[in-house]
């Protein structure tokens, strides 16, 4: 039996069964090791009708609940899944979601002290 945690196992049999580009699968893998809690994949491209996208990169964690977090769910709070054409790309919408995180929580805080402060 592999170290090799079950993610990380189920995301290379992904890469091999869907038939990802060469360099996918170690993309995929170097980023989640440089950006912890996020699951990264790639997508091919879509041309189903109404659901046209050009192949890229997803990204998505459990760790965030943001309102307009998923591309797909604008108005609603969720985990963020977010899709971009390339890594680079999704690197900064990854950065701009924790920042919009961290400026949440910060809100969140201080509305809470200067609650706790009026009573």
């Amino acid at each position: 039996m592999s170290d090799e945690p079950m993610s990380r196992r189920n995301l290379r049999l992904i890469a091999e069964r869907s038939g990802w580009p060469p360099g996918a699968l170690e993309t995929c893998l170097r980023l989640e090791g440089e950006h912890p809690g996020w699951r990264v994949g790639w997508l091919r491209e879509n041309t189903y009708p109404g659901f046209e996208r050009p192949a890229g990169w997803l990204a998505s964690t459990e760790e965030l609940c943001l309102k307009d977090a998923d591309d797909d769910l604008p108005g609603r709070w969720c985990s963020p899944r977010l899709f971009a054409v390339t890594p680079e790309a999704l690197v900064k919408r990854m950065a701009e979601m924790e920042e919009r995180a961290t400026d949440q929580r910060e809100w969140r805080e201080s509305t809470w002290r200067s609650m706790s402060r009026d009573r």
